[in-house]
């Protein structure tokens, strides 16, 4: 409990620091590696819900939360304007720390040991 607290009273001092000096732009740029994370992650999810489910009446909103995901990604990649850094710049940079995101994923996925169920030709029985 006092480590929580802790660490909350730190992300808050840092976030003022960040915010109320000349640091903010160092601010925006974690800000932006993590909404541009979290909505590749919720495309991720999208996706995984798409593949997984029955085709129904609620794919529109699956179809649409995806999309959603997508503008939101696609306008976080736009560099911000009183960063001082380029458009070009920023979305490379961005762009790299998705996709090597995505290849520590497809990497930690394929070198995760399989559940001994999944080698199991026969059903358990009781």
């Amino acid at each position: 409990r006092q480590l929580m607290l802790f660490q909350n009273l730190l992300a808050a001092c840092l976030g003022w620091i960040f915010l109320c000096t000349s640091a903010s732009a160092g601010f925006w740029w974690f800000t932006a590696a993590s909404a541009a994370a979290t909505q590749a992650m919720y495309i991720a999810i999208f996706c995984a819900a798409w593949r997984a489910k029955a085709r129904g009446w609620d794919d529109a909103i699956v179809l649409i939360g995806s999309l959603t995901s997508c503008m939101g990604l696609v306008l976080g990649l736009r560099a911000p304007e009183d960063i001082g850094v380029s458009s070009v710049v920023f979305t490379s940079v961005m762009a790299a720390l998705l996709a090597s995101l995505v290849l520590i994923a497809v990497a930690r996925r394929h070198c995760l040991p399989q559940p001994a169920c999944a080698n199991m030709s026969q059903p358990l029985t009781e």
